[in-house]
């Protein structure tokens, strides 16, 4: 059986993760994105989720509306590397590679990374400093088998990229 968002939700909440939910919140403005539906059913259902250390957390429907209180915001990785382009074209490949990826989870465990949804296929991809579009890696070919992953990851079974995005070391 395919593990849902909410179930991935819960079994990070039965792990020790902090989750929040704030029914007062209103987003006020429509979002600067266009967010993938399975993104949308993901972020819709915190304000907050994030591991104890508060090093690793997936961005809220709040983020992407800048009304949540990520310390990054959702589109860090991309503005980071547009400051450091050094020519027009290095923009543009930045650019294109940001309008084909929407990144939905964030870690500062082990450098910098991130974690994204690929628009093209679903696949779920993983970057980290200091090139992060050269970095990207599929670290799951469906939300549902990231979900499966990731919920085995920080349940003990952590190995490669998600290990690195956990901050786990091998």
């Amino acid at each position: 059986m395919k593990m849902n968002a909410a179930q991935f939700v819960k079994a990070l909440n039965d792990s020790g993760w902090v989750r929040e939910t704030n029914q007062d919140v209103q987003v006020t403005k429509a979002s600067s994105v266009k967010l993938p539906h399975e993104i949308e059913v993901l972020c819709s259902t915190y304000s907050i989720l994030q591991n104890p250390d508060e090093t690793v957390w997936f961005y809220s429907k709040l983020d992407y509306n800048d009304a949540g209180g990520s310390a990054f915001e959702w589109n860090f990785f991309e503005r980071s590397s547009l400051e450091c382009a050094l020519d027009e074209s290095d923009r543009a490949s930045v650019q294109d590679f940001w309008a084909k990826h929407i990144p939905f989870g964030a870690s500062v465990a082990d450098g910098y990374s991130y974690i994204a949804f690929r628009l093209s296929d679903g696949a779920i991809v993983s970057g980290n400093e200091p090139e992060y579009e050269d970095s990207a890696t599929v670290v799951a070919a469906s939300m549902e088998s990231f979900f499966e992953l990731f919920v085995s990851s920080i349940r003990g079974r952590a190995s490669g990229v998600i290990a690195r995005f956990l901050g786990i070391h091998e």
